[in-house]
């Protein structure tokens, strides 16, 4: 058995019978869960538009980043155009300490502002890719609670370097996490096994599967 971060997970020792990506349709809400060993969990959101706001009512009628919070259901709305993200503005909203009425360009290390107390950080860690992160400034979490959301525009990488998306142990490879017209595809140079099989330098994503290499595991979950 393998310990894997925050749970345990039996690793197989045959191959998948039939490893196929999962289609983003698949996954509720336009976001999935993403266990990184070592590292943590993170939410990753893959619309082009991602509403936030306050947690309550059933999973599936909650915004894709539903906080723990006195923020209204759907409080603000990210959008993704091309490279860049937009966030507009349903209820408050106060980016670097300046009111937003309508929609506004987001850069990187830009402090965002919900309400009169939910406190978020955008970063764009890469120039490669128009994937951004958002941290967390407040004590405010999602439930089940996460260590950062990723804003995902075709790529997220893991890695030791400061152009990572979500960044690893200095020994761990650099993996991609790569959006597909047909689905989510995990990428490294040093191999990638699955449940404990090899796939080569690439694998199709399937939902409830660990995925492995060089220093590195991570399992990428519905949220449903």
């Amino acid at each position: 058995m393998i310990i894997f971060y925050r749970r345990c997970v039996k690793i197989m020792s045959s191959a998948p019978t039939k490893l196929t990506e999962t289609p983003a349709s698949q996954l509720v809400n336009g976001v999935a869960r993403l266990w990184v060993d070592g590292v943590g969990a993170y939410l990753l959101c893959f619309d082009r538009q991602i509403q936030i706001g306050g947690a309550g009512g059933e999973r599936e009628t909650q915004a894709e980043i539903s906080l723990l919070s006195n923020l209204s259901r759907y409080h603000a709305r990210l959008i993704r155009s091309g490279e860049i993200w937009l966030l507009e503005p349903l209820g408050p909203v106060t980016v670097e300490d300046r009111p937003v009425v309508r929609q506004c360009l987001l850069n990187d290390g830009n402090r965002i502002l919900l309400g009169s107390s939910v406190k978020l950080r955008f970063r764009l860690p890469s120039a490669l890719t128009g994937t951004a992160r958002l941290d967390f400034e407040s004590s405010h979490r999602t439930n089940p609670s996460v260590d950062g959301i990723i804003l995902l525009a075709g790529t997220c990488v893991l890695g030791p370097g400061l152009d990572s998306h979500i960044t690893c142990r200095p020994e761990c490879d650099r993996v991609l996490l790569t959006q597909r017209a047909s689905g989510f595809w995990c990428q490294a140079n040093g191999g990638v096994w699955v449940d404990g099989v090899t796939f080569g330098t690439e694998a199709p994503c399937q939902a409830g599967r660990v995925y492995s290499g060089q220093n590195w595991r991570f399992r990428l979950e519905s949220c449903g």
